[in-house]
């Protein structure tokens, strides 16, 4: 379910954060996990944003483009969009949304509350979330606009006024976010969605789930407010350090800073037992008994054939190291010439005093367990040696 952070409201551009939200496109594009109740991933290693639904997800590639995966009871795969220029997604219960870069929103799937047919028209909307069977849109005037269901006051409830830089839209309630961190809920309240919610400044992201949601503060640690049937809040983290947060029906997850999921709440469908370990993840969603996660991560290369130098001539070669994040380069095995160092980007240089030949190698890692390692022959030569050239007084009476 959809949310937006503060911060990373940037109408027509696919670059955020290192960390996104649900359905905002992340920096570099990578890969799809999923765990819980699953389907069949898409193998796209482009990926740049994920927005999981009740029963179907959708992701957005680094060329503006959706792909998609699970249901399609109502239409939400056979309807998909297949032009391009999209800059966020969002999944629903059976129906899907996405933005434009120019500001426009598209529907498709299910109908049956108006979820497409009264979705706005126009351009000027930076954001966009889905619940179950309604969805909230921000304009860039800091103005929300919401359609679809409105059983619990979704759409009849919603706040009016501007000031608003974040949304969220759960099962039957919303969320939103205002510009001095403190957060308005409207629609459903039958677990204290509405009632129970933090009040006070200071809240950087928001996420809403079935009948529960999250916030994240300033200082990195997790509120937490609504339901409890799964243990949502009595198991929420206390620590600090998270990025990102997504809640689901009755699960939610969250994204530390070093690329790490953890996740509580409900385990019936594998929720928590599934969760993808190591690092390198900077996307998160959550819907019903699943959860997507984007790894925007891939593995070190480096390579290179260093240049012969000379005795106490300054010399300097850059490795060529590939890979995200950026890998971190060291010296793993035999011996450096003397007189010349390795940096962290990859840098061998200095002024080599001794010659010889020298094997050594040098690592490319980042953290993904697979580190690259390069072996280097390297030849430091003696400095060619110059003939003394004559003296003036060595040639007197020469050809006398």
């Amino acid at each position: 379910m959809a949310a937006l952070a503060v911060g990373t409201l940037a109408l027509g551009t696919a670059s955020v954060a290192v960390a996104a939200p649900d359905g905002v496109p992340v920096a570099h594009p990578g890969t799809i996990s999923m765990w819980g109740s699953t389907h069949t991933v898409p193998t796209d290693t482009d990926i740049t944003a994920i927005s999981t639904g009740w029963s179907h997800s959708v992701a957005l590639k680094s060329d503006g483009h959706i792909v998609m995966w699970g249901g399609t009871g109502v239409g939400q795969r056979n309807d998909l969009p297949t032009d391009g220029g999209y800059i966020a997604v969002a999944a629903g219960w059976e129906h899907a949304v996405a933005l434009k870069a120019d500001g426009h929103i598209v529907t498709w799937g299910s109908n049956a509350k108006g979820q497409r047919n009264d979705a706005p028209t126009g351009d000027g909307y930076i954001a966009i979330a889905s619940g179950w069977n309604h969805s909230v849109a921000l304009n860039e005037d800091g103005t929300i606009v919401t359609w679809g269901n409105s059983q619990s006051g979704q759409r009849n409830g919603a706040p009016t006024g501007d000031g608003y830089t974040a949304i969220a839209a759960g099962g039957e309630h919303a969320v939103a976010l205002k510009s001095d961190g403190s957060i308005i809920t409207w629609g459903g309240s039958s677990s204290g969605e509405q009632e129970d919610h933090p009040v006070g400044p200071g809240y950087t992201a928001i996420a809403a789930g079935g009948y529960h949601s999250v916030a994240l503060k300033a200082d990195g640690t997790i509120t937490m407010w609504g339901a409890n049937t799964n243990e949502q809040r009595d198991q929420v983290p206390t620590d600090g350090g998270y990025t990102t947060i997504a809640a689901g029906l009755g699960h939610s997850l969250a994204l530390k800073t070093d690329g790490t999921i953890t996740i509580w709440g409900n385990n019936e469908s594998g929720q928590l037992t599934g969760i993808p370990t190591g690092n390198g993840y900077a996307a998160i969603s959550a819907d019903s008994n699943h959860s997507v996660a984007l790894k925007s991560q891939t593995s070190p290369t480096i390579t290179g054939t260093p240049d012969l130098s000379l005795v106490n001539s300054p010399y300097e070669y850059r490795f060529t190291v590939t890979g995200y994040p950026t890998p971190t380069v060291t010296h793993t095995a035999g011996t450096l010439p003397t007189g010349l160092n390795l940096s962290t980007a990859g840098v061998l240089s200095g002024t080599p005093t001794v010659a010889g030949t020298y094997t050594f190698s040098v690592t490319a890692g980042n953290g993904d367990g697979n580190d690259a390692t390069l072996p280097v022959v390297f030849a430091v030569n003696e400095a060619p040696v110059t003939p003394e050239q004559p003296s003036l007084g060595s040639l007197e009476g020469f050809g006398s």
